[in-house]
């Protein structure tokens, strides 16, 4: 994490590629980082604060499904779910499709 941007950094470790990254309101210091045993769930408490984000690549997509009906773009899909330029087309222009958008 940097206290002085506030945000939450998340890297691969064997990489060293980020991951995830969230901004949080205040600049007191996290009491407790930590993730799910899978890896799936990131847990962060701040003050009087706990937040829980899907982190994983299936967790996520399937949070999404269930609260929007956005789509991620390409490029996201690329970067965070570690998708090829072609999955990340494909995949996209399926939900857009799915949506009635396409």
């Amino acid at each position: 994490w940097q206290d002085s941007q506030q945000v939450l950094r998340v890297g691969d470790v064997d990489t060293g590629e980020e991951r995830f990254a969230a901004p949080f309101r205040t600049r007191e210091h996290f009491a407790v980082v930590a993730s799910s045993p899978d890896g799936n769930r990131l847990l962060a408490a701040e003050g009087d604060t706990v937040s829980i984000w899907a982190v994983g690549a299936e967790l996520l997509q399937s949070t999404l499904a269930a609260a929007t009906s956005a789509c991620l773009a390409p490029q996201i899909r690329r970067q965070n779910l570690g998708e090829s330029e072609t999955e990340a087309h494909q995949t996209f222009e399926a939900c857009e499709r799915q949506h009635g958008r396409r």
